[in-house]
């Protein structure tokens, strides 16, 4: 099954992906894999700056992924490029993305 963005849902290869995190408690030894999140190609890791703190990251892979079988995406946090994005911002530039993260939190606590 290949894979879209699912911002714009243009298919392609990625190597982007948004994490949620509702504690905002990411562990750079769990895989990019256990947190839930999406592949993006309508932002880039520089689009953002780096906060602090928050339940958001934006995480660049080693490698592009084109399919749901994917490679790296089973590789540990501390081995990609990763950092927390203001909520506001990443709201604004992917909208979509934000509110499913958003709703996973809300079916975990229904």
């Amino acid at each position: 099954m290949s894979l879209a963005c699912f911002e714009c849902r243009r298919g392609g290869a990625f190597n982007t992906l948004v994490l949620f995190a509702s504690d905002g408690d990411f562990d750079p030894e769990k895989s990019v894999s256990h947190y839930p999140s999406f592949y993006t190609d309508c932002a880039a890791f520089g689009d953002f700056k780096k906060v602090e703190k928050s339940r958001f990251m934006i995480v660049e892979e080693r490698e592009s992924q084109d399919s749901w079988n994917t490679g790296t995406d089973g590789d540990k946090l501390r081995e990609t490029k990763y950092k927390f994005v203001d909520e506001t911002t990443l709201a604004a530039k992917l909208p979509k993305i934000f509110a499913a993260l958003l709703k996973t939190e809300q079916r975990a606590s229904a």
